[in-house]
């Protein structure tokens, strides 16, 4: 598939990163002259670095020596896809110019009667011929792993790890700056599933999440619990209300967090599926600003055996202890067409209009389109072409505008 990365909006991260509440980022930017030294968070996400070497050790361990797919159930399919891209980007100056990308991948699972493992990794290495700087190598890996305990429960179990090499944006009210690091992530979810009832479903859900910068940007460590009901009122109908609680941990101070959900699905035929959910959540920030989320949202799609398409809509409103209130409306349009056995088509539009009042009040408005083909030379060789429209509102009010083409060919192979 056409992989280009979306146009992103300039946010000011908060503490708590990208899971924070949009209250918690809108109108709360850093200043140009922010610098900190960031070597004690560097040795306090050393754990992070070292799964990520673990995970790094043993991809190349499955990668040189292959387990014997002949004498279990086995599936291995590593792959690799290279493109080339031009950047025409007036959003964030120096990024413009052509971009190189080579891609390694490689996916081994196994599944047996009441158990199932995979295990996933994926090296992007970027070059850009505007600045060397920006050259970077970004890696993700992932371990999961589901077990049938019976015929109404199931256990699950993943680990995953991700690595960006490059330059973390902060926006400002001035335009935007950069600094160079890298930032880890480790996660960690557990969850039990139980059919109670022929028509009543209980889950329960542990993660455990650790972020760790060195370069600029909040260290922090999250363990959260989740636990959810649905109830299927027929074959068409069901209903889903959750609740959730997160503690995360900054070397600043404790944030907790929690939320409670109502969501439903409707079948209206074997094609189309609607779904809807509310949802309220609290937090309580670090620095004391408390903080009231309600959030909206409404989903169709459509599928068959050839295309596949979806619209959603959502909107967050997030009114703040300290007088500063935002809204955030969101709309995504996506879809998948497979005109043949050899071609098919993607697309994928995304608008976002996001509204700040109090203290520094603004609007921003970003809009990206990304339409993609596909062509099958063979079995195992894929060739892309993908490009990208979007522009982004400044915090100053003015519009960028940003096109960009990519060019790819992929190998992808499978062996069982």
């Amino acid at each position: 598939m056409v992989c280009i990365a979306p146009a992103m909006e300039p946010q000011a991260k908060g503490r708590g990163g990208e899971r924070r509440r949009v209250a918690a980022t809108l109108g709360r930017c850093r200043p140009h002259h922010a610098q900190a030294d960031w070597s004690g968070q560097r040795r306090r996400g050393s754990h992070v670095v070292l799964g990520g070497y673990l995970l790094a050790v043993a991809w190349l361990l499955l990668l040189l020596c292959p387990p014997d797919v002949s004498a279990a159930d086995w599936s291995i399919a590593p792959g690799v896809s290279f493109q080339l891209g031009y950047d025409d980007n007036q959003v964030y100056e120096g990024d413009d110019g052509l971009e190189y990308v080579i891609s390694p991948s490689f996916t081994a699972t196994r599944k047996e009667e009441r158990n199932s493992v995979a295990w996933s990794s994926t090296l992007r290495l970027l070059f850009y011929s505007s600045d060397a700087k920006l050259n970077r190598v970004d890696q993700s890996h992932a371990l999961n792993w589901q077990y049938n305990l019976d015929e109404r429960s199931d256990l699950s179990a993943s680990a995953s790890f991700q690595a960006s090499n490059g330059f973390d944006v902060f926006g400002t009210y001035d335009g935007d700056y950069r600094t160079s690091g890298t930032r880890y992530s480790l996660n960690i979810p557990l969850g039990y599933t139980r059919l109670m009832t022929e028509l009543d479903a209980l889950s329960l859900g542990y993660a455990f999440a650790s972020v760790m910068y060195d370069g600029q940007g909040d260290d922090y460590t999250s363990n959260s619990v989740t636990i959810g009901w649905t109830h299927s009122f027929s074959e068409i109908f069901s209903a889903t209300l959750s609740t959730d609680g997160e503690v995360s941990t900054y070397e600043d101070g404790t944030q907790y967090s929690g939320s409670v959900n109502i969501g439903c699905g409707y079948r209206i035929s074997e094609r189309i599926k609607a779904d809807a959910s509310v949802g309220l959540g609290y937090q309580h920030g670090w620095d004391g600003d408390d903080y009231v989320t309600g959030v909206g949202s409404i989903s169709i799609s459509y599928a068959t055996q050839y295309a596949t398409w979806s619209i959603s809509y959502s909107r967050s409103i997030s009114p703040s202890s300290s007088g500063t209130n935002s809204i955030r409306d969101y709309l995504n349009a996506a879809l998948v067409w497979k005109i043949s056995e050899r071609f098919s088509i993607t697309g994928s539009a995304d608008w976002s209009y996001n509204q700040s009042y109090g203290e520094n009040s603004r609007d921003q408005h970003t809009f990206s389109v990304s339409p993609g083909i596909e062509y099958a030379l063979s079995e195992e060789w894929y060739l892309t072409l993908g490009a990208q429209h979007s522009y982004v509102q400044q915090m100053d009010g003015s519009y960028d505008f940003r096109n960009k083409v990519v060019l790819g060919i992929s190998w992808r192979g499978f062996y069982k």
